[in-house]
């Protein structure tokens, strides 16, 4: 019997090419909290660079999400969905594989 260990990958179309932006095939070893709260750090690392608060965030997304929805995601509780993280990282001007970036 063969036993295949899949890669789980998500990919990103650049140029009419995919290429891989986020690779879950370690996502088994890291906990969801882990992972929830390190995409939540990027969002605040990036927007802290861009000298935004969480208002000001609020305020370039396009979409009906309010302060306290940052705050969840900034401080991982919440799961916040892909295209809400991809609305989020089109307002802080930045590509979703860098909010995804689940290395130290």
């Amino acid at each position: 019997m063969y036993h295949i260990n899949p890669k789980l990958v998500i990919y990103d179309i650049n140029y009419g090419k995919y290429k891989p932006f986020l690779d879950l095939s370690n996502m088994a070893s890291m906990e969801k909290l882990e992972i929830l709260r390190k995409i939540g750090e990027n969002i605040k690392e990036a927007r802290l660079k861009k000298g935004y608060t969480q208002v000001d965030l609020v305020g370039k997304i396009e979409a009906k999400i309010d302060t306290t929805n940052i705050s969840r995601i900034e401080k991982g509780r919440t799961n916040a969905t892909i295209i809400t993280l991809y609305r989020i990282s089109q307002a802080l001007d930045i590509p979703l594989s860098e909010i995804c970036k689940l290395e130290a």
